[in-house]
């Protein structure tokens, strides 16, 4: 969830969507700031937005995001 971590969160998405096989699915738990950036990169591997969920996790805002090729 560490601010820094969004730019490794983010190139990581087309990695994943080149080793998932079709019918594959995805997810990410980010912090609720990160969700924007996140779904882009999801947007621009070609992955198919199943989930965008905001959870309260403890006092920490984070949102599961599902993807499916």
């Amino acid at each position: 969830y560490h601010e820094s971590a969004l730019d490794s969160i983010v190139a990581s998405i087309g990695e994943v969507a080149r080793v998932l096989r079709h019918g594959g699915r995805i997810a990410y738990l980010v912090a609720s700031e990160q969700t924007t950036a996140v779904r882009s990169g999801g947007d621009r591997a070609g992955l198919t937005l199943e989930l965008a969920a905001p959870i309260n996790r403890k006092g920490l805002e984070v949102t599961c995001i599902c993807w499916a090729r």
